[in-house]
């Protein structure tokens, strides 16, 4: 079975703003940092190439599908922030039947809050109505334990053997990054200093920023300001 995951880049305009784009076609514009701009991109990422509908009403999966599902959305969202949240997604998708607090209602996954002092459940979708979205957006990335149980619930959905082909399709898709960035101009120049932060080898991006002649100067201060939103993003997750 053939899968195919668009190629990421995060591209920096004339006015210092970043716009994010899948296969070098501009998805959306105007972030005011590298962070954001990541986010948005892996979101759009996963929606265009699994989407965002649950297949059935499915709930019950084996330890290697679940596995396979958190090794994917890995895969697709790469900030600490986010891979949080998937792991407390994946804790309630595990929860027994004496345990769960919550079920599916066609396309929509209804969370009874932990509390137990509300018989009111959050409604989850594309976005959820916990208060979580809307108060503490910086620490999970925009992405709650809500939301994050229903990524992890689309991708198991799929089943093993289509994660599989997904993870493939996922190294092809950061091998055509490389590439891309590695022929191409500045623009795209900032797409393999991502993928190289992404991946800690800061040597890497920074070996990148030396070989760019007259852009060096400017690769290198994009490179610290990405690593300066990482920082304050884990400090921020710390102390909340």
């Amino acid at each position: 079975m053939d899968m195919y995951v668009p190629r990421r880049s995060i591209r920096r305009d004339s006015d210092g703003l970043f716009f994010i784009a899948l296969d070098g076609l501009e998805m959306a514009s105007d972030f005011d940092s590298a962070y954001e701009a990541r986010l948005e991109v892996d979101a759009a990422c996963f929606a265009q190439a699994v989407g965002l509908e649950l297949r059935s009403t499915q709930q019950e999966f084996t330890n290697k599908v679940l596995d396979l599902a958190m090794q994917v959305a890995h895969a697709f969202f790469r900030a600490d922030e986010v891979r949080k949240s998937l792991a407390k997604g994946l804790d309630l998708l595990r929860q027994g039947p004496e345990d769960k607090r919550w079920f599916i209602d066609g396309q929509t996954i209804k969370v009874m809050p932990a509390s137990g002092k509300s018989s009111k459940s959050y409604q989850v979708r594309e976005t959820c109505t916990c208060k979580d979205v809307y108060i503490r957006a910086h620490l999970h990335g925009g992405m709650c334990k809500h939301m994050a149980l229903r990524v992890l619930m689309i991708l198991a959905q799929m089943g093993a053997g289509e994660l599989n082909h997904l993870l493939d399709a996922l190294d092809d898709a950061q091998q055509r990054v490389i590439a891309s960035a590695e022929q191409e101009e500045e623009q795209d120049i900032l797409a393999l200093v991502v993928a190289a932060l992404d991946a800690g080898d800061t040597a890497r991006a920074e070996e990148i920023a030396a070989n760019s002649g007259n852009d060096a100067d400017g690769i290198r201060e994009f490179i610290v300001m990405y690593q300066q939103c990482a920082v304050e993003a884990e400090a921020e997750a710390v102390t909340a």
